[in-house]
Order: C-alpha cells, then structure tokens, then sequence
C-alpha cells in the first residue's frame, strides 16, 4: 500500500486510511479536493468529503530558498525541453526519475539554458531534480508521445 496512488482499494475489514500528501503547487483557497468513494451505497450514506488547500502565507519561507528559481519548458513535451535556472555552478546538475524512483537521465548543467533530449524516455511523469551548491529542488515533467 505504499508509494504514490490515486486509487486505493480498502478490502472488508481494512480499517482506516490516511491520507498523506503534500501539495507543493497546487493549490486553491476557493476550489476544493474532492475525495469519494466509489460505492454508491457508501456515496449516498456520505463517505465522500472535500478539502481545501490553501496557498501558503506570504511571510512564510518555502523550500524555494534553498535553490534559485528553475524551469522546465515545454511542460508537458513530446521531445526536447530546456531547463533555465538563474544560477549555474561547479555543482548544477540536472537528474530525471521514473515514477518508481529508478534514476532515468543525469546531466551536467554548465549554461543557465540547456538543452535536454527525452527521445529515448517513454511517456509517463518524471520527477526532474535540479541541484547546486544551495540545495535541491524538485518538478514534474510529463512526457507525451503522438
């Protein structure tokens, strides 16, 4: 039952289920996350429920601060992307993961915009990992294939 899911089968008997996750990007002070489950017995007798993730306060320091600001265009692709940080050093390193953690691509950044190839990644949704001497960031990449 562990790793990423969106989808989560509760056998008789089961018991409880947490919900853990933590949204870094997306969210809405108005538009709620809706969970549900898919019984319609159950619908009805309200296991359903919403929540609203709320944007966080401006005065409150986030995970940003560790590395400056990158990007990843076009996001999704169905090639090539660039990757553009403002800073670049002796440590700036660009690395993609697949959705089962195995480390897919590793890259040297030594340009503030770089060219990256994924002709030979198949599609799905990789975790790219921007590094440099202040720290770590992470983005998600998706990639789509005609």
């Amino acid at each position: 039952m562990r790793g990423r899911k969106d989808v989560v089968l509760v056998s008789a008997g089961m018991g409880t289920v947490r919900f853990i996750t933590k949204f870094e990007t997306f969210y809405d002070d108005n538009l709620p996350y809706m969970y549900h489950c898919h019984m319609l017995t159950h619908e009805d007798d309200g296991m359903m429920g919403q929540f609203i993730v709320q944007s966080p306060p401006a005065s409150v320091a986030s995970d940003l601060a560790s590395t400056d600001e990158w990007t990843i265009f076009p996001n999704p692709t169905s090639g090539n992307c660039k990757i553009v940080t403002e800073f670049i050093d002796s440590q700036s390193t660009f690395r993609m993961y697949d959705m089962k953690g195995s480390l897919m691509l590793v890259q040297a950044l030594s340009e503030t915009k770089t060219e990256i190839d994924l002709a030979d990644l198949a599609p799905g949704i990789y975790i790219c990992e921007y590094e440099n001497e202040k720290g770590k960031q992470n983005r998600k990449l998706s990639i789509l294939k005609p």
